[in-house]
């Protein structure tokens, strides 16, 4: 929460999964999040329910990405943490900005490309980067269903970087 809300902003809690609400407000009101304003109770299903206007950006699956891959107007944009792009590797030519820090560095994706947006599963990393695009005016923003765990069950590799060659240490003496 540290990394999208602030003090002075109203929160509303969206209850998707039925949890202990008391015990979430609990953790905020801890960490100084007290101004919590209510919530939707039923989730964001209760919304649609009522009519309620959302707005929705794109989604793709992994064979969706893979054909349009080497399209120069698609900018793909990788917001794992930078551990499971080292670890597990990445989608080739994708550029990484974590999801925490993508307000920081929002002045370094191109505004003129169709964003392609990828977490580890599509869900809620993906969803949240492209939430944020759209606040500051991106359009054209696509999340990548299943992320790179969509696609590599889909068997479209992941590539790493070369390993570096360990640091040689003089013998001791």
């Amino acid at each position: 929460m540290g990394y999208y809300l602030n003090y002075e902003n109203p929160i509303v809690l969206v209850d998707d999964f039925n949890l202990d609400l008391d015990h979430v407000v609990r953790h905020f009101v801890r960490l100084g999040y007290d101004n919590i304003a209510g919530y939707l109770a039923g989730g964001f299903a209760a919304w649609f329910k009522q009519g309620e206007t959302v707005e929705r950006s794109g989604t793709w699956s992994p064979p969706d990405l893979a054909e349009n891959l080497d399209d120069p107007s698609i900018w793909v944009l990788d917001v794992r943490n930078v551990n499971h792009r080292e670890e597990d590797g990445y989608i080739q030519g994708s550029h990484h900005i974590y999801v925490g820090h993508l307000e920081e560095h929002i002045d370094e994706i191109p505004e003129d490309k169709r964003i392609v947006v990828h977490c580890d599963a599509g869900f809620k990393g993906g969803s949240l980067a492209a939430s944020i695009l759209e606040k500051h005016g991106f359009r054209n923003v696509t999340n990548l269903l299943g992320g790179t765990i969509g696609w590599k069950a889909a068997n479209y590799p992941l590539v790493k970087d070369e390993e570096k060659p360990p640091l040689s240490v003089p013998p001791a003496m």
